[in-house]
């Protein structure tokens, strides 16, 4: 009886984790998520300026780019990319021209670039 129990309330948990996951991970809510920490965030879309045009500009290329956000503060900052695939999110997590110089996160088809605590901020 304890046995099933402990299983109900894990699969309960699980379903909720996945909920909150699937519902909260956008550039939305990341972008919310990251002024309200002090971040200056911008979308990367067509109408991006400056970092964020350059970006999208470089991003967009991609077919299964789906969104994006760019955030600064101080010395820190970050860029999460969604993607369709977890392939193309896998391929631009490996990109050299990343890894060599930030911390580089993927989660599923979520990939964060940027400094430890940027990253961090963002997850």
């Amino acid at each position: 009886m304890k046995k099933k129990i402990v299983a109900i309330v894990a699969v309960i948990a699980l379903v909720a984790v996945l909920g909150i996951c699937l519902v909260a991970c956008n550039s939305d809510t990341v972008g919310d998520k990251l002024e309200k920490k002090g971040y200056t965030v911008s979308k990367l879309n067509e109408d991006s300026t400056g970092l964020a045009k350059t970006i999208y500009s470089f991003i967009k290329s991609n077919s299964d780019f789906k969104e994006g956000v760019v955030a600064a503060k101080d010395a820190d900052s970050v860029i999460v990319l969604w993607f369709e695939t977890k392939d193309a999110a896998t391929s631009v997590a490996n990109n050299k021209l990343f890894t060599a110089t930030s911390t580089v996160k993927q989660v599923e088809k979520v990939v964060y670039i940027g400094t430890e605590q940027g990253v961090k901020d963002a997850q």
